[in-house]
């Protein structure tokens, strides 16, 4: 594209098409951007994880490493969009996703799952290190907003090595760590549960 635009300074005709090739070609990866990201939060959306997860476990797969699923859900979000808005409920999720993002290491992902629940995907994850990683984003959560919109998350964990069918696995661990999620929020929120090892 811009050997065409460099052209063009010899040549009108293929100035406007080098032009017209650069104007597409950046909105195209506009486009792609917002296909695969949150707008509200900037993290990946579903569909972002889902695409950027595959590299990943299938790189931890063919290592042998174990790997780890978190499922975190913002407790009583309800509550915060009626007390004090959805203004405020948006603030409250760019915030609780700025803190995801800066707890984890940069070889992990964290995504935007749904609502005001978000995923993380935890590469090379051993049991102790994956639950500690959940903690330390549980605590950050609570710490880390102030005043009246203060938040807590309840956090799901499962942990394991991947099998041949990684997709599969990455599917297995996500309804594993669903569960654990559901049992943080019938526990009295704000807490991590994590799944046993011998789930499936």
């Amino acid at each position: 594209v811009d050997t065409v635009a460099n052209l063009g300074s010899r040549n009108p005709e293929l100035e406007l098409l080098g032009e017209t090739l650069q104007r597409v070609w950046k909105r195209n990866i506009e486009l792609a951007q917002q296909n695969f990201t949150d707008f509200l939060t900037g993290l990946y959306n579903r569909r972002g994880f889902f695409t950027a997860v595959k590299p990943l476990s299938h790189l931890s797969q063919r290592n042998n490493q174990s790997v780890g699923i978190m499922l975190a859900d913002v407790d009583d979000f309800k509550k915060v969009n009626d007390r004090l808005g959805h203004e405020t409920g948006d603030r409250v999720l760019k915030e609780v996703a700025a803190i995801l993002k800066s707890s984890v290491r940069t070889s992990d992902l964290v995504a935007r799952y749904g609502g005001e629940e978000f995923i993380v995907f935890a590469s090379t994850a051993g049991r102790d290190s994956v639950g500690t990683l959940a903690e330390k984003i549980r605590k950050n959560v609570e710490s880390g907003l102030r005043g009246s919109a203060r938040v807590t998350v309840s956090i799901g964990v499962a942990d394991s090595r991947l099998p041949r069918n990684v997709d599969e696995g990455i599917d297995r661990l996500i309804r594993r760590a669903d569960r654990s999620l559901y049992d943080a929020k019938n526990s009295g929120k704000n807490r991590v549960a994590r799944s046993p090892e011998s789930a499936s």
